[in-house]
């Protein structure tokens, strides 16, 4: 009669070859994948430790070479002296200045500007040798229109220049425009400061003034 310990075996031996039977077809995919792609990862039998491969080291930056643009600065700072006149530019202006100091390091120039006696620290790039004539940022012209200064001064000239009122007289018979009408009417006063005529409508004896530029003697 078999012991205990032969069934077990028995049953581990039937539960391995069905667990074979099962992954053989994997079995077969790995070893074709291996024949294709070369040999695969390599197997540990148990109580092995697991080797992990190392990944290789990242390729080492090449380093940028500084220097190169301060020196070329210093290059340019080395064209000018203290007590010289330069030119320098600035927004859209072009200012006349003298060289007041010298930054070698930086590549700078401290300036003292000739119109106003300011101080500014600009590169040696944006300074020229040579004093220029100072041109300040073009400015917007003046409106001109109705609402211009030009028109208002316009208006305010022509209003403070009366017009001419010795052609007429009180009581002459006159005709005035107003609008797209010319009307007739008759001198009831003159107002010789600020050039205008009160007139009396013939037609219905509306009182109005007029400008004597509107005026004129009746037929």
């Amino acid at each position: 009669m078999p012991t205990n310990l032969d069934i077990t075996e028995a049953v581990r031996a039937i539960i391995a070859e069905e667990v074979t039977a099962l992954l053989a077809p994997y079995q077969e995919l790995m070893d074709r994948l291996e024949a294709l792609f070369g040999e695969g990862p390599t197997r540990r039998g148990p109580g092995r430790p697991q080797v992990r491969e190392e990944a290789a080291p990242a390729p080492a930056r090449a380093r940028r070479r500084r220097g190169s643009k301060a020196k070329k600065l210093s290059r340019l700072v080395r064209q000018f002296s203290v007590g010289q006149s330069v030119s320098y530019r600035q927004g859209r202006g072009s200012f006349a200045a003298t060289v007041t100091d010298i930054d070698f390091e930086g590549g700078e120039l401290v300036l003292k500007r000739v119109s106003d006696g300011k101080e500014v620290v600009r590169p040696a790039t944006k300074v020229e040798a040579g004093a220029a004539a100072t041109s300040e940022p073009a400015t917007k012209p003046a409106r001109k229109g109705k609402g211009g200064r030009g028109a208002r001064k316009g208006r305010q000239t022509k209003a403070s220049k009366p017009q001419s009122t010795e052609a007429f007289s009180v009581g002459q018979n006159v005709t005035y425009k107003q609008g797209k009408g010319t009307f007739e009417a008759k001198v009831v006063a003159i107002d010789e400061k600020t050039g205008q005529v009160a007139l009396e409508r013939v037609m219905d004896g509306k009182k109005v003034k007029r400008p004597a530029a509107k005026v004129g003697a009746a037929a």
